[in-house]
């Protein structure tokens, strides 16, 4: 959580002695500039004083979850938190060149060293441990570009040995500092920047090394590291043994289950037998406990761990089992939010589901919870109400709690091969007219039905009622407000007796651009055998588009559209009888069709 406590600064002389031979003994440097203050020169011995305490040493008091006599009275889950928000320290240009010159030289001194540039670290797919849905919570592409650096940053670290930590030393404590990030050309204030490193180690929990602090100039953010996985060979020997652990876990879980509720269930169930919150953690003098065990490392290796480690923990692993979920966060509580199987978002809190008894080692009461009940079962602290530095970013929750259906707790069973689903391609708006327009789609081979849903925004969040379902690979709509629509569309598959779904397609129809219907529709020159179609030209259209028509419904077209530049077409009477035909304008504006509505004509059989 964020120091509730007054903070004190102490400024003190700065080394600037970075080089590459100390960076890989754990490269060091000492000073502060925090929150972004001027930094002291070598010179300086002046202290600056305000009341006792440090940011980087929270004692007792100051960690949400506190043991203290009487707090949060009444509440069984009164302990059960612990998080602590990442720190910004900021230091000086030169300080942050030199440390991105020691990690320039890593590379090539590790390559002549023992290991000879091997990598120690069993090659994985480290990105399916991300969260899917994590970077779209964030606020602007800004900060999703922002979140892309620092997954390519993490990589460098977690896939070789050849980069440590260098050691910055500070009067709260010791911070081993990766290279920099650069977040100044995006757009970004450093505490924006801040925010998004604090989010991206909740989402992207593989990066277990991450403690989500930073060292930083005006223009750069350098992540810190965990002291225990500063070391790169060291850290290279954890990374293999936790995710050979990590991934009999999710073997495990994939092993019994099927659907997305059967997969939250046994994962948190797991989860809840293995691992125990480490109470001692909180207490006074326990500060580098309690911040290791904002880790996945803490809860799958010592398996025990406070609020963030379960949260990362339960994220990684329903990542990687293709369940959509991310972290909810407070000021003191980390737990997880999941996008489930109807299109809306729940909470899970594993930590507080953790009964921390032998028997029953779970209650579960926190598993796929809706607003409502959440903040009726929460505590005096309201810990599960968005808060502080990653509090901006989870979205809102369902108003209330998913009830499970008995697909979602049938015994499990394997998914056939036969059960593959391929997305919708070319999926379209077509027809966009001032009250209706289409969605289409391409069929999809072996696909006799096709859902799509409304949903509230361009987030693709929540939807505004309930799924529909189609055999065509397209259908109409009536627009009855002229703003965007937001459509998700998916191909199902029923194979023995079972639906399985593609993964959705999003499709954002602009608002429609009022067009005129063409006036003075009318039949001229009929004949026997041939007839022309005419109407007065529509200001501002050089194009129309009609259709014939089945019968007088003008439900279903016979053909094709077809589009003209002429205020005028003539059609062939083949069969005698009566002719349905719809017309409409067509403008194109930045490369989107928007249409009239439809001008519907009856022409009558031809006389004898």
């Amino acid at each position: 959580m964020k120091p509730t406590g007054r903070t004190s600064k102490k400024v003190l002389a700065m080394s600037l002695a970075l080089s590459v031979a100390l960076a890989l003994a754990g490269c060091s440097g000492s000073g502060a500039e925090a929150g972004g203050e001027s930094q002291a020169s070598a010179e300086s011995s002046e202290e600056i004083r305000t009341e006792e305490g440090s940011p980087g040493r929270p004692d007792a008091s100051q960690v949400s979850g506190d043991l203290s006599e009487g707090d949060d009275e009444g509440s069984e889950f009164a302990d059960r938190t612990g998080i602590l928000e990442g720190e910004n320290i900021g230091i000086s240009d030169e300080v942050g060149s030199q440390i991105s010159m020691a990690v320039a030289g890593m590379q090539a001194t590790y390559r002549d060293g023992p290991y000879g540039g091997q990598s120690l670290v069993h090659n994985r797919d480290w990105s399916i441990y991300t969260s899917r849905i994590a970077k779209d919570a964030l606020h602007s592409p800004r900060e999703a570009a922002f979140y892309d650096r620092l997954d390519e940053l993490a990589r460098g670290y977690i896939s070789g040995a050849e980069l440590n930590g260098c050691k910055y030393e500070y009067d709260s404590g010791d911070y081993y500092a990766t290279d920099g990030v650069k977040y100044s050309d995006l757009g970004l204030e450093k505490d924006q920047a801040q925010a998004v490193l604090y989010w991206f180690c909740f989402t992207s929990p593989q990066y277990y090394f991450l403690r989500g602090s930073s060292l930083s100039t005006q223009q750069m953010l350098y992540p810190c590291l965990y002291e225990f996985a500063s070391d790169g060979v060291e850290r290279a020997k954890i990374t293999n043994e936790l995710f050979d652990k990590l991934d009999g876990w999710i073997q495990t879980v994939d092993n019994g289950a099927a659907t997305t509720y059967q997969k939250e269930l046994l994962a948190n169930n797991l989860i809840c037998e293995t691992v125990s919150y480490d109470h001692d953690s909180l207490l006074d003098g326990r500060e580098e406990e309690l911040r290791r065990n904002q880790s996945l490392y803490s809860a799958v290796m010592l398996e025990k761990t406070v609020c963030a480690g379960y949260s990362k923990t339960f994220c990684a692993m329903m990542s990687a089992l293709g369940v959509d979920a991310m972290a909810g966060l407070s000021e003191t509580h980390a737990w997880n939010v999941v996008r489930f199987d109807d299109g809306n978002y729940y909470a899970v809190d594993v930590c507080w589901n953790d009964t921390d008894k032998a028997s029953p080692p779970y209650n579960n009461r926190f598993l796929n919870v809706g607003d409502a009940d959440l903040r009726a079962q929460d505590n005096a602290k309201e810990s599960h109400i968005y808060s502080g530095m990653g509090g901006g970013f989870p979205p809102a929750l369902a108003k209330d709690s998913y009830v499970p259906t008995d697909y979602d707790t049938s015994t499990a069973r394997d998914t056939p091969a036969a059960a593959e689903v391929d997305m919708p391609q070319n999926v379209r708006a077509t027809g966009v007219a001032a009250t209706s327009f289409q969605l289409a789609w391409d069929p999809v081979e072996g696909i006799e039905q096709y859902e799509y849903a409304l949903f509230k925004d361009a987030e693709f969040k929540e939807q505004w009622s309930d799924l529909k379902r189609t055999a065509n690979h397209g259908t109409g709509y009536s627009d009855t407000n002229g703003g965007e629509y937001y459509f998700g569309i998916r191909a199902v598959k029923t194979v023995e007796g079972q639906d399985y779904y593609s993964d959705w397609v999003h499709l954002t129809v602009p608002a429609a651009i009022g067009v005129e219907v063409p006036q003075n529709v009318r039949v001229t020159d009929v004949d026997a055998t041939s007839f022309h179609l005419a109407w007065d030209a529509v200001e501002g259209i050089e194009q129309y588009e009609y259709a014939l028509f089945k019968d007088a419904e003008y439900k279903e077209r016979w053909g094709d559209l077809k589009r003209i530049a002429n205020q005028r077409t003539g059609y062939k009477n083949t069969n005698g009888g009566e002719y349905y035909f719809g017309i409409r304008a067509v403008k194109t504006v930045e490369g989107q069709d928007y249409c009239s509505d439809w001008v519907h004509l009856t022409v009558p059989a031809a006389a004898d």
